[in-house]
């Protein structure tokens, strides 16, 4: 109960219309007078006068405002609800015409979502109950009111039938169904129970001249797509659905439409449905996630806004609704609606969520990172859910093209970036824009620019893959100073023939593992996919699986060859596992394997711990070895440039580098590089001799093979 401040306080202020800001309409007179009436009426009429020594406070301040002189201090509050019973007619005759801009702005609203005259006369109610702290205090005198009672309250301030009132409350009356209001459950004071959604009132009280625009701090139209079909051919299927379904939906009027869209951030979610819609020539209207200055909408005020939009776009043809981020919509924690606090989307209840994701008359995207927070009941209603594919290495290059174009970047620089899975569309077209508004002068600093844009965004975001790794060529390859049990060569005739195989390819750290892997996608014509177990694994329980059925079907899509590097933790005998989740990753890795109809090349260094089932399932298992001494010699007397034999005292201390392999000389090269020095076979040897010592004291760097 709070008391009715004097003349000269925030009371008179109230009444002012030079105290409000620019922004802002006033709480114009206008709005008082009809407040006063309202006052009165539930005052007289409603028993209110019984509780008003309690309810206001300043007795005399409330009387100056309704025009009467003030009581004598010993009054009844029968004597009050004579003077206002008095008062009231002269008050109600000397009523302004309408309400001003609220009734403007309420009558485009009313326009725009079927509201009648009724349900905008209920609205414009609320919203001046909400702003307006005498009229609140004047309603608390009426005590806790049930649902019935304050539906009466309302009738009776506006001098309504209660019949037609109750229908505005129904819950499929429009002033309900948009999301505009509602009526509180419980007992509770006339404002608690007229909830109006927080945003709301800001809105009516700024000037407007069109329905759209007084609608667009809920949603908008949204931005055009710069992307088209071309630019989702790892998400080619998924487009075909979405375009067939939003047809079928649209020649048949089908209510309950709702695509959920789930994926990695900046994956093209957003983009995807606008060029979707764009391609079909559906208008796509988005909800708002910041409100008129700028702040982000809490989850409850942008499900306002979106049942708000359901509403007004229902009669329009060629429509859609894109919601984002809609995670914490679903959230258990506790949120405020119409300021109260509720459970998430349970706001109503799971049925409510239900019937709205059954009857929504307007086909929406739905967009999300996870859909763990979803109750399954939620699920099963949407008609389509697919998880957004990982753009494809062509994909990523095609988008780094797209959104570079006119910047001086090399083809090959191009094809380095691409190289890392997790460049995503939203990172790249980030980056894009600030060096084009950085400029640089020419193309080694508009690259060196570019990649420091692009690893600060994805190593903040713990994806801190290398963008490109060295391309520096130091050792050439050549198949022939591989060591492998196996003849390297038939196998890439095999494998050229038939486009398909699995291979191990185990053995010493250095040795030309990866090398060769290259080395086959260059025979068969086909790009190479690598992935590392950090690019796989997770520390959430059941990512790990997911990212390997992922690899697989990127490199599907892209027809590589698919190199799965170190892949020892995901090939470990499954009767030494610890953790139950280690075994569900290596069957997920089988299931793949058999599945994959491409070329499948995995390394390890612990060959015999490998799951015998895994053994079973690779063609080949080829054991690559140190080198033997006739391609030592050649390879050394080769990157040394000595065109003559070796003296024999070099030959035998080449002899007894028996733990020598191609890395060891790449990293020998490396070394000549950075000190400047000419590289003799003298200096190469000398190098290779304390590669080799280290080795052999345990403490070898893991080299995989050559570089390049």
């Amino acid at each position: 109960m709070s008391q009715i401040p004097i003349s000269g306080s925030n009371y008179a202020r109230e009444l002012s219309c030079r105290s409000v800001k620019k922004r802002r309409a006033p709480i114009a007179i206008r709005y008082q007078k009809y407040a006063l009436v309202w006052a009165l009426r539930l005052l007289v009429h409603m028993g209110g006068y019984k509780q008003f020594h309690r309810a206001i406070m300043d007795e005399e301040a409330f009387f100056e405002l309704a025009g009467v002189k003030p009581l004598k201090r010993q009054y009844k509050p029968l004597d009050v609800k004579k003077v206002l019973k008095e008062r009231l007619p002269i008050l109600e005759n000397n009523l302004p015409k309408n309400l001003g801009l609220l009734s403007e702005n309420i009558l485009l609203m009313g326009n725009s979502l079927d509201l009648n005259d009724i349900e905008q006369k209920v609205l414009a109610f609320a919203v001046v109950l909400n702003n307006l702290k005498w009229f609140e205090n004047c309603c608390d005198s009426l005590g806790a009111l049930d649902s019935t009672m304050a539906q009466d309250a309302v009738a009776t301030a506006l001098s309504l039938d209660k019949s037609e009132v109750r229908n505005v409350f129904s819950r499929d009356g429009a002033l309900i169904a948009s999301g505009i209001m509602r009526l509180q459950a419980g007992n509770m004071d006339l404002k608690a129970k007229l909830q109006v959604l927080n945003v709301f009132c800001d809105v009516l009280f700024t000037e407007h001249h069109s329905p759209d625009e007084l609608l667009q701090p809920f949603f908008s139209a949204a931005v055009p797509s710069s992307l088209s079909r071309t630019d989702y051919p790892h998400a080619a299927s998924e487009w075909l659905l979405v375009s067939d379904y939003l047809r079928a939906v649209e020649d048949n009027r089908l209510r309950g439409a709702n695509i959920l869209i789930h994926g990695a951030s900046g994956s093209g979610k957003t983009e995807f449905a606008r060029a979707v819609c764009n391609e079909l020539g559906i208008k796509l209207c988005e909800v708002s996630d910041k409100d008129m200055e700028g702040n982000p909408l809490e989850p409850n005020q942008r499900l306002g806004a979106y049942l708000l939009a359901q509403r007004a776009l229902q009669r329009v043809r060629r429509q859609c609704i894109l919601f984002d981020e809609v995670s914490d919509v679903f959230t258990e924690a506790s949120i405020e609606l119409f300021g109260t606090r509720m459970k998430g989307a349970r706001l109503n209840g799971k049925s409510w969520m239900n019937g709205l994701l059954e009857n929504n008359p307007v086909p929406s995207f739905w967009l999300t990172n996870s859909i763990a927070d979803i109750d399954s009941a939620h699920l099963r209603r949407y008609s389509l859910i697919f998880e957004m594919p990982m753009p494809s290495r062509s994909v990523r290059k095609n988008l780094l093209e797209r959104y570079l174009n006119g910047l001086p970047v090399t083809d090959k620089w191009l094809s380095h970036v691409a190289e890392n899975p997790h460049l995503m569309p939203a990172t790249i077209e980030q980056a894009a824009r600030v060096i084009r508004l950085i400029n640089p002068k020419n193309t080694s600093e508009t690259e060196a620019k570019l990649q420091q844009v692009l690893h600060g965004s994805l190593t903040a975001m713990g994806l801190n893959a290398p963008l490109a790794e060295s391309q520096a060529t130091t050792v050439p390859y050549q198949i022939e100073f591989i060591n492998a049990d196996t003849d390297l060569r038939s196998v890439c005739d095999g494998l050229k023939r038939r486009g398909q195989g699995r291979l191990c390819l185990y053995g010493p750290p250095g040795t030309g593992k990866s090398a060769f892997a290259k080395h086959l996608a260059e025979t068969l014509d086909r790009p190479l996919l690598v992935k590392r177990a950090s690019d796989l694994l997770s520390k959430y329980v059941g990512e790990a699986e997911k990212n390997i059925a992922s690899m697989f079907k990127e490199a599907t899509q892209e027809n590589a060859v698919l190199l799965l590097n170190e892949a020892d933790s995901f090939l470990r005998d499954r009767g030494l596992s610890r953790y139950q989740h280690e075994v569900t990753q290596v069957n997920e890795l089988l299931t793949q394997m058999e599945a994959f109809q491409g070329v499948f090349v995995v390394t390890s260094n612990h060959f015999g711990d490998m799951d015998s089932a895994c053994l079973r399932r690779l063609d080949f298992k080829i054991y690559f070895n140190y080198l033997r001494l006739d391609q030592r010699l050649a390879l050394i007397r080769q990157v040394s440039g000595e065109a003559n034999e070796l003296p024999q005292s070099l030959s035998r201390r080449i002899q007894a580098l028996d733990t020598l392999t191609p890395g060891d000389v790449s990293v020998a090269v490396r070394q000549a590089e950075l000190r400047g020095e000419p590289l003799s076979a003298e200096t190469l040897t000398g190098v290779l001799e304390q590669e080799c010592a280290i080795k052999r004291r345990g403490m070898s760097p893991q080299f995989l093979g050559f570089t390049g």
